[in-house]
């Protein structure tokens, strides 16, 4: 019997991760879930798409907050709420079959997983810029000043849900740097690690 993997990917936003994701879980023939857990969560909980969208990977703002527990939102669904319908996605996806699950806490979520790997993407911020603004067609300028907004968002959802803190290496069996090489290096590298441990 084929013995289940699991990885959970977090990343900084313009380092690849989602590239290396996406390369890493066709070498090792994996379920890879990033926008796809979104709509697994909407279809296991009967609630629209847009409600899970409004709320990825954002923490709980006083405002948002407000809304959502009992004015403008879905009647009952708070962010807590739907973090938590997310989070039982995430164990059930993993507890079926092998799979890359992409942001969204799964290190927390599945810290108490068997032979789960918590992988971490990061790269210089100037690499990062540049690779933001080809993909995006912005200027490096408006590229940083993204990065510097959705890193932030990031770093909050992370920290509000988990005890830990975004992309601090402790949190993580492996942070690399993906700009010492090619996205598809980099994602054999992380294959090999992966297999090894």
């Amino acid at each position: 019997m084929k013995k289940k993997i699991v990885i959970t990917l977090g990343r900084q936003y313009g380092s690849g991760g989602r590239e290396v994701g996406r390369k890493l879980s066709e070498m090792l023939d994996l379920g890879f879930y990033d926008r796809k857990l979104i709509d697994e969560a909407a279809r296991s909980s009967g609630l629209e798409t847009e409600y899970f969208d409004l709320q990825d990977e954002k923490a709980p703002t006083g405002l948002m907050h407000a809304l959502s527990v009992g004015f403008g939102f879905t009647p009952g669904f708070s962010q807590e709420a739907l973090f938590k319908i997310q989070s039982d996605t995430i164990k059930e996806i993993a507890s079926r079959e092998s799979c890359i699950i992409v942001g969204r806490c799964a290190d927390y979520v599945l810290r108490e997983t068997a032979g789960c790997t918590n992988i971490f993407i990061h790269a210089p911020l100037g690499e990062r810029a540049r690779r933001v603004a080809r993909r995006n067609g912005m200027t490096e300028k408006e590229a940083l000043e993204r990065i510097a907004r959705i890193d932030k968002r990031r770093a909050a959802y992370y920290d509000f849900y988990t005890d830990k803190t975004w992309g601090d290496s402790k949190s993580y069996h492996l942070s690399i740097d993906s700009s010492i090489h090619s996205i598809e290096k980099t994602a054999a590298f992380i294959k090999d690690f992966v297999l090894e441990r």
